[in-house]
């Protein structure tokens, strides 16, 4: 089961282990990563494949790194910022 702190930015994994072991997840699933966003995962898989955000493969699975999740996010407000000052 995984515990969810959408206000620092990072998720956590909360399998077994005491509050005070809470790990940060690097990693999300594509479900995730769109909730995060709050888009659908289909808007996720098309953000991968016009390269505008970032994935990993394991195996058969696709995941994408918090920490690029995160940048995609900085960008768009970048974007806006930038067009906003024209």
């Amino acid at each position: 089961m995984a515990a969810t702190s959408w206000l620092t930015g990072m998720s956590t994994v909360n399998d077994s282990l005491p509050n005070e072991h809470l790990l940060p997840r690097l990693l999300l699933r594509t479900e995730e990563a769109a909730e995060a966003l709050g888009v659908s995962r289909t808007k996720i898989y098309h953000l991968i494949q016009e390269q505008r955000l970032e994935s990993v493969r394991i195996g058969g699975s696709r995941r994408i790194p918090m920490d690029c999740l995160i940048a995609y996010v900085e960008k768009m407000r970048d974007d806006r910022q930038t067009l906003v000052r024209r």
